[in-house]
């Protein structure tokens, strides 16, 4: 293994902690940016902010790669979207120019499942499909935007780059929104858990390890684009029968609320293939959570 110097943006995040624990324990030096302090061991922390120009191209200097991680997510972008598109696009052209400016050669950019928002449920999707910016919902345009950024660094001046879309992930953390974690906490609570219309909507939820994993894996990839994203397809009404069979927690059914619009399958045989990424099945992925988000609520 060749040891690197790597500097992950948005490294305090929900997704970033365990990509960065994964980083340190495969023995490259790495570094935080983030607008908040973040102390992980093994790594350093530097507090940056991605929409000034001045500070990314003084502080991203003397790394091997960059794992860019840092922008808006769904909930975020459709709450305020000025600055969504601020830290996302305009963060991004920042750090790629600080990157050709500090001769930094490769990014590992961090995209989103939400690029294939807008394509009939009945489709099987890979890399080499997007939908149109006009049918997708905005964080899926803003998505298209910073992979579009990439490869015009990468055409202009020889930048190279990973692409990881990011499928739905969920952990145990307060900053997870993801349906799963809204139903564990719900269960360990004592509460009905309501789902809104006929549960039939279908997710293919990720664990985050297994993200952390992906991104590792693809660090030494060249000039690639994978699905990061479960195999596994299941409907929110299936979810809900393994949490009720599994762990004892109840739900119901809210049939006056929407479904929810349902994604393309998305295939990840890519990544699978190319870089010999595996994926947790979901049962074990849901114990593990369920017994950290024990420990949280204990605590």
């Amino acid at each position: 293994m060749v040891k690197l110097r790597v500097c992950v943006t948005g490294g305090a995040g929900l997704i970033g902690q365990p990509i960065v624990r994964r980083l340190v324990a495969a023995g490259h030096d790495v570094s935080i940016m983030d607008i908040k302090q973040c102390s992980i061991p093994g790594a350093d922390s530097i507090i940056c902010d991605l929409t000034s120009y001045e500070q990314v191209e003084s502080t991203v200097r003397n790394f091997d790669v960059v794992v860019h991680l840092a922008g808006s997510v769904l909930d975020s972008t459709r709450k305020n979207p000025p600055v969504a598109i601020n830290v996302s696009l305009v963060g991004t052209a920042n750090l790629l120019q600080s990157c050709i400016k500090n001769k930094i050669h490769k990014v590992v950019y961090a995209s989103s499942a939400s690029i294939y928002n807008g394509i009939s449920e009945n489709a099987i999707v890979d890399e080499s499909v997007i939908s149109h910016p006009f049918h997708t919902e905005l964080l899926g345009t803003v998505k298209m935007m910073g992979e579009r950024l990439i490869y015009e660094y990468a055409k202009n001046w020889n930048l190279q780059y990973v692409v990881l879309r990011i499928g739905p992930v969920f952990d145990a953390s307060e900053r997870c929104t993801s349906i799963i974690c809204d139903f564990i906490k719900a269960g360990l609570r004592k509460r009905t858990f309501s789902i809104w219309g006929s549960g039939q909507r279908l997710l293919q939820p990720t664990d985050v390890e297994d993200v952390a994993e992906g991104c590792l894996l693809s660090i030494n990839s060249v000039n690639k684009i994978y699905n990061v994203i479960s195999p596994d397809r299941y409907s929110i009404l299936q979810i809900a029968q393994i949490m009720k069979e599994k762990f004892g927690f109840d739900y119901s059914l809210d049939p006056d609320k929407p479904d929810g619009q349902t994604y393309p399958y998305i295939s990840s045989k890519k990544i699978s293939e190319d870089l010999k990424w595996r994926h947790t099945p979901l049962v074990l992925a849901l114990e593990r959570i369920v017994t950290n988000y024990k420990s949280i609520l204990a605590g």
